[in-house]
């Protein structure tokens, strides 16, 4: 595509990757060289043919810049589609994922730049193979007729949730994202969002006067930075407090000292 030609400014952009590539290779290494020379004839017809510059590859991934989000979503369709209809090597399946994300990027030297990219990198590795997934910004500019929301979810290293949308209403797997916001719907509160745990998350160590931590109730350090002892009696009941926080220490275990 002539430099003219390349889409500028506002761009949507395609990614698209093989799901469990590594794993076929290391099984079908002879079948695999034919294949991957199938699906990349398959994407650059179906790319081409919707104006997309494909301005980088990597394996068998591929990464398009559109100048509208229609052109893109038809191309994306367009490739699953006609993967699906060829015939493949024995025990081989050519899963293809697809993430779609519109944003401004800067063109330089055929290659791009930006936020934008990232954003379509998180959809693109969210995704199961045969799935197609759109940021919020591209379904909004599609329209919504043909997509199924999937809510909001967290990706790795990104600021802000992202409210996900499927091409189609196949089902896959659940979205390979961080976490997922519940919406004020399904919370019932104050309109707020509320990020729950996922397995991606690291666990917050627990403090070591936190309840459940060792054999007793351990208490917070005193004023001189000793800690105090703990026993069992302590972890049976609650001791009061004085008004400068020190937990007193128990009179039965006063009088074993």
């Amino acid at each position: 595509m002539a430099p003219s030609n390349r889409p500028t400014g506002t761009v949507t952009f395609v990614f698209t990757d093989i799901e469990g590539s590594t794993r076929l290779w290391e099984e079908h290494p002879e079948a695999m060289r034919a294949a991957l020379a199938r699906h990349d004839k398959i994407m650059r017809t179906a790319f081409d043919g919707c104006g997309g510059y494909v301005f980088s590859t990597a394996g068998d991934a591929f990464a398009v810049a559109f100048s509208t989000p229609a052109d893109a979503v038809e191309a994306a369709a367009g490739a699953l589609r006609m993967l699906s209809e060829k015939p493949w090597p024995a025990g081989l399946a050519l899963n293809v994922r697809v993430g779609i994300h519109t944003g401004t990027a800067e063109e330089r030297n055929g290659d791009y730049f930006g936020t934008a990219l990232n954003r379509c990198a998180r959809m693109m590795a969210a995704a199961s193979g045969g799935q197609v997934l759109l940021s919020n910004a591209t379904a909004q500019l599609v329209g919504t007729d043909r997509l199924v929301d999937l809510g909001e979810h967290w990706l790795k290293d990104l600021t802000a949730p992202e409210r996900i949308w499927q091409l189609g209403a196949a089902r896959h797997a659940p979205l390979r994202t961080l976490e997922h916001v519940r919406s004020r719907s399904r919370r019932g509160g104050d309109g707020g969002v509320r990020r729950r745990r996922g397995r991606a998350d690291a666990r917050r160590p627990r403090r070591p006067w936190s309840r459940g931590h060792g054999r007793g109730r351990a208490t917070p350090p005193d004023g001189d930075g000793a800690p105090l002892r703990a026993s069992p009696m302590a972890s049976r009941r609650r001791l009061p407090r004085s008004p400068c926080g020190v937990v007193p220490t128990p009179r039965s275990q006063c009088l074993h000292q």
